[in-house]
């Protein structure tokens, strides 16, 4: 580091660059005061805007072995290249070459990228039939020697008369519940989901069980890079089954998911 104060909040540009790569590069002020390795990970956090007391979101980047979902950072000249994850473009919707980011850092080795498009704010929830779960969401390898990790959520079978003939693509994104993020898998068909930039996976039903006593079993499959990014990848978590959609906020506790004040 080389600055003995923060820098102001800047503007920047997240490009679009081959293989669906994103890139932002720091000014030289920001490379300086940061000093960031050549791995930099990314967490979405909660934080208040500055107008007001509403919540907003934030991609967090901090350097070395932090909790999030990592990316090499490369040194273009004086200037720290950060590789922003795909998926985490996909699930705002973004599909342009390039848009502009706010760029704020409240301390040495953590910078804060505010994108311009809002989340969604829930101010309660409303439940099908008043049911809510509490699961945790497991890994499943998968690939040649089993080396591609996703992740693998079993809805509970109190679900099944809930969600039938639905869609089949879960459409991701992020909102805020209760001050905190909240992540919303909506049923849509192939063709919405083919007509914009969404985060989206294919769920799956299947029956399972004894001849005698089969039940319907219904697999949902978050986007890792979401889940690592919201911290999320051993944490219980809530089910809040909604119409047409299902919510998942993080429940370490055990505690009631109803919002409260």
């Amino acid at each position: 580091m080389t600055e003995d104060n923060p820098p102001t909040v800047q503007s920047a540009l997240l490009k679009k660059r081959q293989n669906n790569q994103y890139e932002i590069a720091l000014s030289n002020e920001l490379t300086s005061f940061h000093d960031f390795p050549t791995t930099v990970s990314y967490s979405i956090t909660p934080k208040w805007v500055n107008a007001g007391r509403d919540t907003n979101l934030v991609y967090e980047v901090r350097g070395g072995e932090v909790e999030g979902v990592s990316r090499y950072a490369p040194q273009s000249g004086n200037k720290k290249i950060l590789r922003f994850p795909k998926d985490l473009v996909a699930e705002r919707g973004l599909s342009d070459d390039e848009h502009q980011v706010s760029l704020f850092s409240p301390e040495e080795g953590c910078l804060q990228i505010v994108v311009p498009e809002s989340f969604e704010q829930i101010s309660k929830f409303e439940p099908i039939d008043n049911v809510v779960s509490r699961e945790e969401i497991p890994t499943k390898q998968s690939g040649k020697d089993r080396q591609y990790e996703q992740y693998r959520l079993f809805l509970p079978t109190k679900f099944n008369n809930l969600y039938q003939d639905l869609p089949p693509v879960n459409q991701w994104s992020i909102g805020i519940a209760g001050g905190e993020p909240t992540l919303i898998a909506e049923f849509v068909d192939e063709e919405t989901a083919a007509s914009t930039a969404a985060l989206t996976s294919k769920w799956h039903s299947k029956q399972s069980g004894d001849t005698d006593h089969q039940v319907k079993q219904i697999s949902i499959y978050p986007p890792k890079a979401l889940i690592s990014a919201l911290g999320w990848d051993s944490l219980p978590i809530g089910l809040v089954p909604e119409e047409n959609r299902i919510l998942i906020v993080p429940d370490p506790q055990g505690t009631s998911v109803g919002l409260r004040g």
